[in-house]
């Protein structure tokens, strides 16, 4: 009997710690794969929108520059990134997800990532339900919607003072 326990204990530390070594390599694997999902969106955005004030600067005031529907299009351009980002939360079991990447652009939809990783990952909800998943949607698109007037406001203010 003791020597049953003489070699069970060592075997089941052994592969508790084997255990917690693959949980760390794949906690880590989750926070490069979102994090690089939110530089994708970053540059995705960047470049609609400059593209988007550059034909706006070229049109020269021939059509009114729509925020709502540059942010529309906008927003369909980055969903499929979006989608990834709500996919991978609710496919994931840790709560202890820290991405280091903060989004040049979309800092609190970084942030209500990471809580979003909390909860599907501790509590009883394991995804997420329509109402965080349409929030993590605004919060992009009042990040696009602010971002994009800050922008208008100092083309403008650049334009008129040359």
């Amino acid at each position: 009997m003791i020597t049953l326990i003489f070699y069970f204990v060592p075997i089941l530390i052994l592969g508790f710690i084997i255990a917690l070594y693959a949980a760390g390599k794949d906690e880590k694997r989750i926070v490069q794969k979102t994090e690089s999902l939110f530089q994708e969106i970053d540059e995705k955005y960047n470049n609609f929108i400059e593209k988007s004030l550059n034909l706006e600067i070229l049109s020269q005031k021939e059509h009114s520059f729509d925020v709502n529907q540059v942010t529309e299009q906008c927003f369909t351009v980055i969903k499929a990134d979006i989608d990834g980002i709500v996919s991978f939360i609710n496919s994931v079991t840790y709560e202890s997800i820290g991405l280091r990447h903060s989004s040049i652009y979309f800092k609190g939809a970084t942030s209500m990532a990471q809580s979003f990783f909390r909860k599907t990952g501790s509590g009883p909800e394991k995804t997420l339900s329509k109402e965080d998943v349409q929030a993590f949607y605004e919060s992009f698109t009042d990040a696009i919607k602010s971002d994009l007037t800050r922008r208008l406001l100092d083309l403008r203010a650049n334009n008129y003072l040359d």
